[in-house]
């Protein structure tokens, strides 16, 4: 998996956090077999940095089950 986070989406620390939430959700969806097989590549908008884990947890699961299908 690979993450696509610009600097136009804040400083070091901001993207390196969110680059950090996004990999623990990925890593417990992968631990529930819910990450279909392949390479992933994942990118994000300004406001990603501004969602609660609770809310960017439920907008990359609904992501993921929209792969799914």
């Amino acid at each position: 998996m690979a993450f696509a986070i610009g600097r136009a989406y804040g400083p070091a620390v901001e993207r390196n956090r969110l680059r950090r939430r996004l990999r623990a959700i990925l890593r417990e969806l992968d631990r529930d077999q819910e990450l279909p097989p392949g390479l992933l590549l994942i990118g994000t908008t300004s406001t990603s940095i501004e969602l609660t884990f609770d809310r960017l947890s439920e907008t990359v699961t609904s992501m993921v089950a929209e792969m799914r299908q």
